[in-house]
């Protein structure tokens, strides 16, 4: 299933159940309320064909995304009901910048094939584009926390990831800047492929895999 979102979600239409395929289009936004539950189908596969027609849920941004919760009062991405993972948030939004901040992501993992020969690998994930995480907790992912590639630049600010496979991934010419992050219980810190360079300043991180050159 296929299905267009935008405008936006506050918490008294909350929580919003995605089956399939969201797609925010090119040239509009969604804007997501402090206290919105968004509630993902789960499944066990994990190419997009197939994600389509069993009704796995995940989000595409064509367009633009601003989630903004507030520190008592989050947003969150999470499965619907109590077993499985869903897919993701994937952003490939050129110029336009998303915003996220004070969101919970859990219990997501990665989508193969979402463009033709390519895949997006984290509950975040940037391709070709930027913006911001921002006091986020992101938990207990199948895979990867947040993932950036083709050249994607988000800033990632004062965030936890706790749980995951790799708290963060970069690939192919990506520059995330990561400040005052925890990284902590991951299967590991960093996955760095492509010539991406990210860059950290003032985190907490936990022994592992560092992008060195």
């Amino acid at each position: 299933d296929k299905q267009e979102v935008s405008g936006k979600w506050t918490s008294k239409g909350s929580p919003y159940i995605i089956k399939g395929e969201a797609i925010v289009p090119e040239g509009k936004t969604l804007k997501i309320s402090p206290g919105v539950v968004v509630r993902f189908q789960t499944g066990e596969t994990r190419d997009y064909d197939k994600y389509s027609r069993s009704g796995v849920g995940f989000l595409r941004v064509n367009g633009r995304l601003v989630a903004k919760g507030k520190e008592s009062n989050l947003v969150y991405f999470t499965r619907d009901g109590s077993y499985g993972n869903w897919g993701v948030v994937y952003m490939n939004t050129g110029k336009q910048k998303n915003t996220i901040s004070y969101c919970k992501f859990e219990y997501g993992y990665y989508i193969r094939s979402i463009i033709p020969g390519d895949n997006a690998t984290a509950a975040v994930s940037f391709n070709e584009c930027g913006g911001s995480v921002e006091n986020c907790i992101i938990v207990s992912n199948g895979w990867n926390g947040i993932n950036c590639k083709n050249g994607a630049n988000p800033l990632i600010k004062n965030n936890t990831l706790v749980g995951n496979k790799y708290a963060i991934e970069c690939n192919s010419n990506s520059s995330p800047l990561i400040q005052n992050t925890i990284i902590y219980s991951n299967d590991d810190v960093f996955y760095i492929n492509g010539g991406a360079k990210p860059m950290i300043m003032n985190s907490l991180l936990q022994s592992g895999s560092l992008p060195l050159d």
